[in-house]
Order: structure tokens, then C-alpha cells, then sequence
């Protein structure tokens, strides 16, 4: 309970405050529809459970009647009233297929479980997709903005060069066309940004004008992870595989069902009535009493074959549900190297871009400075700045791309405790 009480509270608490990857997960799981909806259907779930066992419970019936009764006699005429009143209970003692009904609507409920699991999941997937979006625009943003005051002020240099004779034209065309590529790139990125920040509040319920998305994930944290390790992990958590077990289970509650069609059941029943004759005279009250108990065994014996076929039919179904099961387990591990490789691939991308991003604002700066002293041409100049250009760009994709994998994979494991 104060689990709910804190996702509802986030969006208040969080008014003017950063907003991190973490708190958007938690906002997208109580705000998203589909999740609202996933929860009525697993309360539903959860009341035919306790239905499946009130079928096991007793069975009370009261029962009542009044009556009038008249004849006709010579020279006379009776007219007699009648009351009778009665209680019966009836209490299943052994009935497998009663219990069998009881395993198999916990089943549901736990299936229904781990079905709103899967769909926590993709929407914890989707919101981190969306916010290292916004993310990486964010920091391509603030990338574009030194370039465009870098661009804006060689421009202002050049012309003031041209003006004074000692620049050509063609050389103050290229500053130009360069700063206003620069303001274009920059007001291109600032929309995106403005696109992105709109899809991702729309997804997880918030206002985007009132909260700062951070990044609170240190790069230096993230490492390698052992793939055997994780295997274990995911067999153990993963919704999908937990999914296809139970359904096997379900299955096997199913042909315990169809066998439970040749067992015999046992009813304990118990009555009492009493009756009342010539209303409202309680003369014959005593004498209308009467009461019963029994125990009832039913065993079927024949059903023209029906039920045999029905569990020949529940054993070719447990066949192929453990196919599906091992097949299922086989794509899930087959998921996860998949997602291992991505992470390790995204790992080194990111160490080699980091390394160049370095490498090429050094660069920059300094054939920035000698352009400055009219040491190097413009075009070494352009050239340097292309090469910060690119390498600021695959920085900050080969980042968020490192954290996204991160998290999905650590969503994937159950490791991820944002929840």
C-alpha cells in the first residue's frame, strides 16, 4: 500500500524537481492505460478464484409454504389452512473435480499475474526508451549550441576580415553557409527535443513544462556481466518463461480433471421440515416434524467413451505444452545473449567514442585557435570542426545506447529495482 501511495504522490513531490529514468517508470505504471486496464482483469481473476472455492462450501436452502384446502359435504362446508417450513443442507465431502477447479482458477490468477508482469515490462522498456531519447537530443542540443556560437563568431570574424579586403568572398560564402547550417542544425535539433519531451509526459502521465529530466546513471558504474550468471536469473524471473511453466501446469490440471471424471463423489445432506395442519390451531404442530440425513456416493461408469477421448486428448495437449516450454526457454536465453552481445557491443562503442570525442575536441580547439592566427586555411578548419561534429554525435548515441541496453537487460534478469 505505501508503494501505491508513493507513485501517486510522485507527480506532486516532483513538481519543479529533476525527474529521473526511474521516477518516469514508476509515473508510467500507475498513469499508463493499458496497465489500469491489466489491473481490473487481474482482480477479475482473483474474485473467480474465490468463487472456484465457495463451490466446496455447504449449501443451505430454506423452503416455505401455506395453502388452503376446502370441501364441500352435504349441508356443510370445510375449509382447512396448511403451513409448512423446512431447512436443507448439503456439504460435498470428496469431489476432485472441485478441487481440481480451484487449482486450475489459482493458475489463471497466477498466469493473469505474470501476464500484467509482461506488460510492466514493455512499458518500463518504453519509458526508458523515450527518456534517454530525450536524453540524446538533450545533449545533441547543447552540443549544436557550441557550435552554432563557435560558427556565429568565426562568421563575425570573417566578415569583418572581408570588409577589411583581407578575406575573399568565397571565404566569407563558406563562413556564412557554415553558421547558418549551424542555426539550422540547432533549431532542427531544439523541435526534435520539444517532439520527444511531448511523447515521452504523454506516455507516463506528467506535465512537461513543470519537471527536468537528469541522468542519475554513472557510466563508470555500468560493467560486463557473466552470462552464465544470468541465465539462472532469467528462468527465475522472466514473466515469459514463468508463463509458459504455469501453463504447462494448467494443462496437467486439466487432464487431472478429465481422470477425476471416473472418481466417485460423496455428499453429506441433512434436512429438517416441520408442518402445520388446520392454521392457526398449533394442535398437530409436534406432529409435523421431521428430519433426515444422508451421505450420497456417485460413481460414473459409462459415458459412451466421452471421458477416455478426453484424456487421451489432455495428454497429447501436456506433449505439446513441454514443447512449448522448452521452445520458449530456448528463445529466452536466445533473448538474452542477444541482449548481452548488444550491451557488450554498445560497452566498447561507447570506450572507443569516448576516446575520440576527446581526441577531436582537442583537435578542434587547437586548429580553432590557429585559424584564428591565420596559421591553417579554412578548409583544415572546417575539416577539424566535422570531425568534433561526428565524433560529439557518436558519444552521445553510443551512451544513451549503453544505458538503454543496461536497463533492459537488467529488466529482463529482474536485477532492475527502480520498482
Amino acid at each position: 500500500m505505501y508503494k501505491l501511495i508513493y507513485f501517486l504522490l510522485i507527480p506532486v513531490f516532483l513538481i519543479g524537481k529533476p525527474l529521473t529514468v526511474a521516477d518516469a517508470i514508476n509515473c508510467a505504471k500507475t498513469g499508463n492505460k493499458d496497465i489500469l486496464i491489466e489491473r481490473k482483469a487481474l482482480t477479475e481473476k482473483r474474485l473467480e478464484l474465490v468463487k472456484s472455492i465457495t463451490n466446496y462450501l455447504p449449501s443451505v436452502n430454506l423452503s416455505g409454504s401455506w395453502g388452503k384446502n376446502g370441501t364441500d359435504q352435504p349441508y356443510n362446508s370445510v375449509l382447512d389452512s396448511s403451513y409448512s417450513a423446512g431447512v436443507s443442507l448439503s456439504q460435498p465431502i470428496f469431489n476432485y473435480n472441485l478441487l481440481e477447479n480451484i487449482n486450475a482458477s489459482n493458475i489463471d490468477k497466477v498466469k493473469e499475474e505474470l501476464s500484467f508482469k509482461v506488460l510492466v515490462r514493455t512499458v518500463e522498456i518504453n519509458t526508458i526508451t523515450k527518456f534517454y531519447s530525450v536524453m540524446a537530443f538533450k545533449s545533441k542540443l547543447k552540443a549544436a549550441e557550441f557550435l552554432l556560437a563557435s560558427s556565429k563568431e568565426n562568421f563575425n570574424m570573417v566578415e569583418q576580415k572581408y570588409k577589411l579586403g583581407s578575406a575573399d568572398r568565397s571565404e566569407f560564402l563558406k563562413a556564412k553557409v557554415d553558421y547558418l547550417n549551424a542555426r539550422i542544425n540547432y533549431n532542427t535539433l531544439k523541435s526534435q527535443l520539444n517532439v520527444a519531451k511531448n511523447d515521452l509526459f504523454s506516455y507516463i502521465g506528467l506535465n512537461a513544462d513543470t519537471f527536468e529530466l537528469v541522468d542519475d546513471v554513472k557510466m563508470d558504474s555500468i560493467s560486463l556481466p557473466d552470462a552464465d550468471s544470468l541465465k539462472s536469473k532469467l528462468v527465475k524471473y522472466d514473466p515469459e518463461i514463468l508463463s509458459a511453466r504455469l501453463n504447462l501446469q494448467y494443462i496437467v490440471s486439466s487432464l487431472r480433471r478429465a481422470v477425476s471424471s471416473f472418481l466417485p463423489t460423496v455428499n453429506w445432506n441433512i434436512s429438517y421440515s416441520t408442518r402445520l395442519d388446520s392454521f392457526p390451531k398449533l394442535s398437530n404442530w409436534k406432529n409435523g416434524d421431521s428430519w433426515s440425513t444422508s451421505i450420497s456416493l456417485s460413481l460414473p461408469l459409462f459415458n459412451s467413451g466421452g471421458r477416455a477421448i478426453e484424456i487421451a486428448e489432455g495428454k497429447v495437449s501436456y506433449q505439446k505444452a513441454k514443447l512449448s516450454y522448452a521452445k520458449k526457454l530456448d528463445e529466452r536465453m536466445d533473448d538474452l545473449m542477444s541482449q548481452i552481445s548488444e550491451l557488450r557491443t554498445s560497452y566498447i562503442s561507447y570506450q572507443s567514442a569516448k576516446s575520440a570525442d576527446e581526441l577531436a575536441e582537442e583537435n578542434y580547439n587547437i586548429n580553432n585557435l590557429l585559424y584564428r592566427k591565420g596559421s591553417i586555411s579554412q578548409i583544415e578548419y572546417y575539416d577539424a570542426k566535422r570531425g568534433y561534429e561526428e565524433a560529439e554525435a557518436n558519444l552521445i548515441k553510443a551512451k544513451y545506447s549503453l544505458l538503454t541496453n543496461k536497463l533492459k537487460l537488467d529488466i529482463m534478469i529482474g536485477s532492475w529495482k527502480g520498482d
